[in-house]
Order: C-alpha cells, then structure tokens, then sequence
C-alpha cells in the first residue's frame, strides 16, 4: 500500500521482504500480468519488460538449448528467410536474381546488425557464468529439475537482454560461483 516509486535508466533496486509480503505481486503488477485494486503502473512504451518467475515456464517438447535460442527467434526468422533466398538463387533467373540478391543483402544487414553472428558467443558465455554444461543444455526441458529450469529460463532472460529487468529470487538455485557471476552481470547489466 503506498507505494509510489520512479526508476531512471540504468537503476537498481532490490525488493526485500518476508515471504508473502507482496514482492512477486508487485512484479506481476509491473508485467502486467495482474491488475491491482487501485493506482497507476506506468512503463515507457518501446520498453521491454523480462521477468524471471519463481515457476519457470514450462516447454515440453524442447530441449533446453532450443528454450535458450527463443531468446533469439526473430533472428534465427531472420536467418531462415535467408536460406530460403539462398536455395532460390541457385535456379533464379537473371530477371529474379537482382531482387532476391537486394533482399538477401537487406536480410544480411539485418542479420549482422542485431547481432546474428554474435548469438552462438553470447550464449556460450552466459552458460557458463551460470555452470549450464553441454550435458544440461542437451537435456529435454521437461526433465529437468525446477533449480535447473530457473537457471536455464535465467540463462534465457539474460539472452534477451531487456531494458527492464525484474528477477524474482534468481540465486535460489545457483552456488555461491555462478551468484557472483551473475552479481557482476548485473553491474555492468544497463
């Protein structure tokens, strides 16, 4: 009750209570995905909001390296259309084949500026800050262990890297290694 509270970029705030006290309610509040009785929750349009939930979701038929790689599904949409394109130009006539060479190198440019080449890197690096081995990410989402799944929906979160971040007891299930890891994420986190 009461609460009244403006974040500016590049804050940090940490949330702390006793269980049940309200703090995964204010984060469903903030998401959105639950309306309070009164007042008014504001976040800039074009902002991103990534939320880790205490219950990470659950994808059933995947494994959990293709759950880390939805954190870059519109690039991998990205680089399906252009292996369409590539498979085209090999029997393009000479009439098509300046408009889909056009559009591959916009697809390209696209690709290259959103940071398409960098994903492989980028996930390797966050997994092993957070100890997420070759034998985990193989493993079918589904069998995993809840701590396991928090690690590898946080994996993903960080992935997606969001302009807002809303972590809801994301070292439950880290050793005190991968904690510090994350600490120092967090501090160079914007």
């Amino acid at each position: 009750k009461g609460i009244n509270l403006e974040l500016k970029e590049a804050a940090r705030l940490g949330l702390i209570g006793s269980n049940g006290s309200g703090k995964t309610t204010i984060f469903r509040l903030i998401t959105g995905n639950e309306v309070g009785d009164s007042g008014v929750i504001s976040v800039r349009k074009e902002r991103t909001i990534g939320y880790l939930h205490q219950v990470p979701d659950v994808f059933y038929s995947l494994q959990a390296e293709a759950v880390l790689r939805l954190a870059f599904r519109d690039l991998f949409e990205i680089r399906q259309r252009m292996a369409r394109i590539e498979a085209e130009l090999e029997q393009a006539a000479d009439v098509r084949l300046e408009e889909l060479m056009r559009d591959y190198g916009e697809l390209q440019n696209q690709f290259e500026q959103q940071g398409g080449y960098r994903t492989d890197m980028l996930i390797n690096k966050i997994c092993a800050g957070l100890k997420i081995n070759d034998d985990l990410r193989q493993r079918s989402f589904e069998s995993l262990s809840g701590g396991e799944k928090t690690t590898i929906m946080l994996a993903r979160l960080l992935l997606e890297n969001p302009d807002i971040l809303l972590l809801d007891e994301p070292t439950n299930h880290l050793d005190i290694e991968a904690v510090e890891w994350l600490e120092s994420y967090l501090l160079e986190f914007r």
